[in-house]
């Protein structure tokens, strides 16, 4: 697991400090900075989950998603050439097994 992010940390604090702050003058500007901050949270713990799923898309070190599923429509296409190769080969005995025996 990777370790924690420190601006998640320190956002979850300064949100934490604002909800149990009393000593705030001005009621609206104490929840508007509550708003700021719990967005910047939210925001920050996007980033974090978004930078998650770059790395599985793309790779860190090893075979990405991208790669794998390249691959996998490469095997795919190689199959379905193998596929057709032999049906085709199959039909060309039958037609000439038939064309034998008349």
């Amino acid at each position: 697991m990777p370790p924690p992010d420190t601006r998640i940390q320190s956002l979850t604090d300064e949100l934490s400090r604002l909800r149990n702050s009393t000593q705030q003058a001005d009621d609206q500007l104490h929840s508007l900075l509550m708003k700021i901050t719990e967005i910047q949270l939210n925001l920050a713990t996007q980033d974090r989950t978004l930078g998650k799923l770059d790395l599985a898309v793309n790779g860190n070190g090893k075979p990405g998603l991208v790669l794998r599923l390249d691959r996998i429509e490469r095997v795919a296409a190689t199959l379905v050439k193998a596929v057709w190769l032999i049906a085709g080969t199959l039909l060309a005995s039958g037609v000439r097994f038939v064309a034998d025996r008349w």
